[in-house]
């Protein structure tokens, strides 16, 4: 059986999946922002990277090379 869509509900789907991925987007930016603030914060307490990159394993879930990766990103020399 074939269902066919007024324009508008069309455009209301559009617009859900654009508001999802907005919504995603914006979950990742925070996730980023998280990142590099506690680096920048554990960074006046620990001075050995490996330490830092293991917090950001233990509290966000990444992998020890994304964990690392981070660390160098943001680490303030």
């Amino acid at each position: 059986m074939r269902t066919l869509f007024s324009q508008e509900a069309v455009w209301e789907i559009v617009r859900y999946n654009i508001r999802q991925e907005g919504r995603e987007e914006n979950r990742q930016e925070g996730v980023e922002a998280g990142i590099a603030a506690l680096v920048n914060e554990l960074q006046k307490y620990v001075s050995d990277p490996a330490a830092v990159a293991k917090s950001l394993m233990n509290r966000f879930g990444l992998s020890e090379e994304s964990a690392m990766k981070k660390v160098q990103q943001y680490w303030k020399s």
